[in-house]
C-alpha cells in the first residue's frame, strides 16, 4: 500500500522540526491512529522517518535526512495537478 501524497506531505512537515508520537500526528492530520500508524510504518521502511522508541512511553517519529529530501519531492507532488 502507497502512502496517499497528501498524508504523507502533511506528516513530514509535521516532523520536520520535532519528535512527535504517532497520536500526537493523529490529532494534527486529523487522520485516524490507524492510518497514520501504516503511513509511519512505510516511511519508516523507506527510511524517510526514523522511529525512536522511548523508555516507559510511546515511540516518537522523527524526520530522516532522506526525509527532508523527501520533503521536497512530495511538495513539489502535492502542489502539481
Amino acid at each position: 500500500m502507497a502512502v496517499d501524497v497528501v498524508l504523507e506531505h502533511v506528516l513530514l512537515l509535521n516532523l520536520r522540526h520535532a519528535p512527535l508520537t504517532r497520536t500526537e500526528l493523529a490529532r494534527r492530520t486529523s487522520a485516524s491512529e490507524r492510518t497514520v500508524q501504516a503511513a509511519l510504518d512505510e516511511l519508516v521502511g523507506d527510511t524517510y522517518v526514523v522511529r525512536r522508541p522511548q523508555q516507559g512511553m510511546p515511540a516518537e517519529y522523527e524526520l530522516s535526512a532522506a526525509g527532508s529530501m523527501r520533503l521536497k519531492v512530495v511538495a513539489e507532488l502535492a502542489e502539481s495537478p
